[in-house]
C-alpha cells in the first residue's frame, strides 16, 4: 500500500504490480475493477479538492511573494514567504478555493479581499476600498490607489501590477 503523500503516478504503478498478483492463470485479475475505480476516484478528488494560495508581504518594504495551487495552507505559505525577496514577510493572507485581490497604495498601504471567483469584481472593488480607508476621506492619496494583484487559488497568477498605473 502506498501513502497518500505519493504521486497518482506511483500508484498507478502499484496498481499494476497489485493486478498481477491476483491475476489467474488465464490473466484475468479479481481486484482490478475494484482498483481502478479507487485509482479514478482518487484522480476526480485531486481535480476537485480545494487548493491554497498565499500572500506575503515584507514588513521593512513593499515586496510581495505569492503562491497557490497547494494542499495545505502551511505549505502554500511557506512557498509565498520564500517567494518574497525581503527578509522579514509575514503572511498577509491564505485562502482555500477562492481569489485573492489585493490592491496598494502610496505610503506602503495595502487593503485585500478574499472571495468565489463568481465574485472576483467584487472583491477587486473591496480590496482598492479597504486599501482607500488608510488616508482621510478627502486626502488625494485615496485616488492613487491601485489594484496589484489578483490571485486564483488553483489557477493561479490573474492579474499583477505591482506599480502604480501612470
Amino acid at each position: 500500500m502506498t501513502s497518500p503523500n505519493l504521486s497518482l503516478v506511483k500508484l498507478q504503478d502499484d496498481t499494476e504490480l497489485f493486478r498481477q498478483g491476483f491475476a489467474d492463470k488465464r490473466g484475468n485479475t479479481f481486484m482490478g475493477g475494484f482498483l481502478e475505480g479507487v485509482l479514478q476516484g482518487l484522480a476526480e478528488h485531486d481535480k476537485v479538492a480545494p487548493r491554497w494560495c498565499a500572500v506575503a508581504r515584507s514588513s521593512q518594504n513593499t515586496a510581495f511573494g505569492y503562491a497557490w495551487g497547494y494542499r495545505t495552507q502551511r505549505n502554500a505559505e511557506k512557498a509565498a514567504l520564500s517567494a518574497c525577496p525581503a527578509p522579514r514577510a509575514q503572511i498577509l493572507t491564505s485562502r482555500a478555493g477562492m481569489v485573492v485581490a489585493v490592491a496598494r497604495g502610496p505610503q506602503g498601504a495595502i487593503g485585500f479581499q478574499w472571495a468565489h471567483l463568481n465574485m472576483l469584481a467584487q472583491a477587486q472593488e473591496d480590496a482598492i476600498q479597504r486599501c482607500q480607508t488608510h488616508f482621510p476621506f478627502d486626502a488625494p492619496e485615496r485616488e492613487r490607489v491601485w489594484l496589484a494583484l489578483v490571485l486564483d487559488s488553483r489557477e493561479g497568477l490573474m492579474y499583477q501590477q505591482w506599480d502604480p498605473i501612470a
